[in-house]
């Protein structure tokens, strides 16, 4: 079946509205928050680990900054292809 134009803005407008928003990010907020503390966490560890493996190896600590930033993009791309290997 195929819906008119009328019926999928009536959709549309019903999905944007504040209060139901507001409702769902409400209920999901404790989720949210514990699943960017796991994150955030991890994120927060690898960093020290690299700062410190750079550090014994003598790197300048002007280095320190884009081998962090590879290193996180590494991460962000690991965690992104996950699951298609």
């Amino acid at each position: 079946m195929v819906k008119s134009a009328e019926a999928r803005i009536k959709a549309y407008s019903q999905k944007i509205d504040a209060d139901v928003i507001r409702s769902r990010i409400s209920a999901l907020k404790d989720s949210m928050v514990e699943k960017a503390t796991v994150k955030q966490t991890e994120l927060a560890t690898i960093q020290a680990d690299i700062k410190s493996e750079l550090e014994d190896l003598g790197v300048p600590p002007e280095f320190t900054v884009p081998f962090l930033r590879i290193a996180m993009r590494l991460y962000g791309l690991t965690n992104k292809h996950k699951g298609n290997m």
